[in-house]
Formats: structure tokens, C-alpha cells, sequence
């Protein structure tokens, strides 16, 4: 079946050359050593188009850009980066996480046992019991005040006593609240031996610091999390492309850690000054975040500059001969190609340059275009 379509086709070129071949034929002669013979229309018929599995597609108007390519990295801003400490010293118990383990928010991550949070506990306690005292002591020099049976003197020192021991009570409750503790639980009577250290949001462990068992301080370090929802993309653009590069930019990317995947983000801030090698940080925020993105994985992206309205085909549409971009038009029977002016763009496909060489109500080949060309060369040869 191909070769009758490549005799068909040669049948089609042959009658097309021969076309008024004695006044032409020293012309042709001479430019056929300088340029490369021309795409000539073809016809096929519905059968032939059905086999060779072409289809047809119209021009469409929508916005295209330029596009800047740029690499970064998948960056975490600094307040996503959490490091958990202890806030009282003591012992590390019951450390079970590993690196990479996702922690949900409220999710108890070590204990802490302290002689230091027993003795707070203690205090407490002891607090609670001073002020119910010196509050029945107050009350009582009050209405004894108010009956002028007693001495301003003693109201004053008994009122004094119960505001200090009042204010400690306030101070011990936020000391507790700090460290993740209900006042309430231990007023109650429900002590704590071990301090338990929660997750205070939803992350992921990124490096764990120190070991079972071992003795810290409140300013030292247990575990490292990384809260994922609030990463972006930090690129590099150089002095040449940084006037083009604006904030509200769409950028594609995609990551190393995820090739297959093409993720969308928008320009966020743009690093008024460069660097030593004349380049400056473009910072992006991802449209939705992958689900577990890798901090600090490399990325290739590209950056919409000048966006424009104009005229796009499936990149397929269009194909290529001897530098010339062509695409075929149906007209009746015949698939006629039309040279076109086109460049890249987003999405696979391609904007033609205007004004265009045919209507855009003109049914264009997309499917099978490519190899309509190859069938028409072949056919060519062996003419």
C-alpha cells in the first residue's frame, strides 16, 4: 500500500513538473543546483487519509510567552526550618523517630525527665495550697477591717503575702503552659515524672541531634523538622535576563528528585542585587506543592516572559524542510503545504507569527504531518 501512495505521490510531482516544462527547463535547471526543489499540494483521498491516520486541527488564539530557562534549587524558607529543644534540662527518653519520619502536629516526639520539672510540679502544688490560706486569711482581716477590730497594719501584710503568693502562682502556670503542661492536670493531683515534647505543627524529621538517654540543656538542639508546606524554589538569572523577570511570572519546572513531573509556580520577590558571578536569587512559590517535596534538590526552570496573544498549532502541526516551517492545509481534496513563520511555545505547542498564510477556520494536519512530509520526499526521490 505505501509504494502505490509513493507512486501516487511521484505521479502527482511528475505531472506537476512537467507542467510547462519546455519554457521552463534551463530555469529550473540552474536553481537546482542553488536551492532545494518546493513542497507541491497533494492529493489523497479519504481512504488514503484514513490509513495513513492523519487528522486535522484549527488554529486557536491563546496567550504565549517567552521563555527564560533558569536552575535553582527547592528551597525552605528560614521558618520552616524547626529545631526542638528540651526547655528544661534532663534526660532524653523514649527518642523513636528516624530521619525522614512525617510527625503529625500534637504528636509526642521525646520525653525529658528532670528532677528540675518534678520539683516545678511541687511547687505547684504548694503554691495552690499557700494562696487557699492566705486567701481565707485575707478575706478574714478584711471583714475584720470593715468592722474596725483589727489594725490597718495586719490587713495590709496579710493582702501582701496573698498577692505575692497570687502572682507566683500566675508565673509557675505559664512555666508549665511553656513546656506544653495543663496547670489544671496538675492541680489536680496528676504529677508527671517524664515531660512529654509534642510536634507544635505538621513536619517532617530532617536530622536528629542527639541519642537515648542523653543529658540535655534547654538551649541545645534535639531534632531538626522541616515543615514542608511552606517551601519554594530559589533560581539564578543572570544580569542578561533580569530586566526581563518580574513578580506574578509564571514559572515550569521540574525537579530532579521528580523528573517525570512538571510542577507550576509564580515569581514571587526578585533579589535586587547580584552576585559576584552576576547573577541574582529569584525566589518562587509553587502553585501546589508536591506531597513530600526534597529540600534542597536541583531544579530546572523556565520563567513566561512577554506574554502575547497569538495564533498556536500542536507542535506536531508544524514540520520542518530544509530550514523552512511548513504546515498543510486541506483545501477540497488536497493537502496543500503553506510556509510559516513559528516559535515555541508552553504546553507543546507552537505560535505562528502573523499574518498567517491561511484562515484560522482552515483545517490544518496535525496528526500524521511529519510523515506526509516523508511520504512526499520519498516520493520525490524516485521520481
Amino acid at each position: 500500500m505505501k509504494r502505490s501512495l509513493y507512486i501516487l505521490l511521484a505521479l502527482i510531482l511528475l505531472e506537476a513538473c512537467t507542467t510547462d516544462k519546455p519554457q521552463q527547463e534551463t530555469s529550473q535547471a540552474a536553481d537546482a543546483a542553488q536551492a532545494p526543489a518546493e513542497l507541491q499540494a497533494v492529493e489523497l483521498s479519504p481512504q488514503q487519509i484514513e490509513e495513513m491516520g492523519i487528522q486535522f486541527t484549527q488554529a486557536v488564539r491563546q496567550e504565549v510567552s517567552e521563555w527564560v530557562e533558569v536552575s535553582g534549587q527547592v528551597m525552605p524558607p528560614p521558618e520552616s526550618i524547626i529545631q526542638v529543644s528540651a526547655r528544661i534540662p534532663g534526660y532524653v527518653r523514649r527518642l523513636q523517630l528516624i530521619e525522614g519520619q512525617h510527625v503529625q502536629k500534637g504528636q509526642v516526639l521525646f520525653y525529658i525527665e528532670s528532677l528540675d520539672f518534678v520539683d516545678m510540679q511541687r511547687r505547684y502544688l504548694t503554691v495552690l495550697a499557700d494562696l487557699e490560706q492566705l486567701e481565707s486569711a485575707y478575706k478574714r482581716e478584711q471583714a475584720l477591717l470593715e468592722l474596725d477590730v483589727n489594725a490597718r497594719k495586719t490587713f495590709e501584710q496579710t493582702n501582701a503575702a496573698y498577692r505575692k503568693t497570687l502572682a507566683e502562682k500566675k508565673a509557675l502556670e505559664a512555666q508549665l503552659e511553656l513546656l506544653g503542661v495543663n496547670p489544671v492536670q496538675i492541680a489536680q493531683g496528676s504529677l508527671q515524672k517524664w515531660l512529654p515534647v509534642r510536634a507544635g505543627r505538621a513536619a517532617v524529621v530532617t536530622k536528629i541531634l542527639t541519642t537515648e538517654g542523653a543529658y540535655v540543656q534547654p538551649q541545645q538542639a534535639v531534632l531538626e523538622l522541616l515543615d514542608e508546606r511552606h517551601v519554594h524554589i530559589e533560581l539564578t538569572v543572570f544580569e542578561k535576563d533580569l530586566p526581563k523577570v518580574r513578580r506574578g511570572q509564571k514559572v515550569r519546572l521540574v525537579s530532579a528528585a521528580a523528573p517525570n513531573d512538571t510542577l507550576h509556580a509564580k515569581v514571587f520577590e526578585v533579589n535586587a542585587k547580584l552576585n559576584t558571578d552576576r547573577s541574582t536569587n529569584v525566589h518562587a512559590h509553587f502553585d501546589k506543592a508536591p506531597e513530600h517535596p526534597v529540600a534542597g534538590s536541583y531544579v530546572q526552570a523556565w520563567i513566561a516572559v512577554a506574554p502575547r496573544v497569538a495564533w498556536v498549532l500542536p507542535e506536531e502541526a508544524v514540520v520542518y524542510d530544509n530550514g523552512q516551517a511548513y504546515v498543510w492545509r486541506k483545501q477540497g481534496k488536497q493537502l496543500e503545504p503553506l510556509v510559516v513563520q513559528s516559535v515555541p511555545a508552553s504546553g507543546g505547542s507552537v505560535a505562528l507569527q502573523e499574518p498567517l498564510p491561511f484562515s484560522p477556520q482552515d483545517s490544518i494536519v496535525s496528526t500524521g504531518a511529519f510523515r506526509l512530509l516523508a511520504i512526499f520526499r520519498n516520493a520525490a526521490e524516485e521520481e
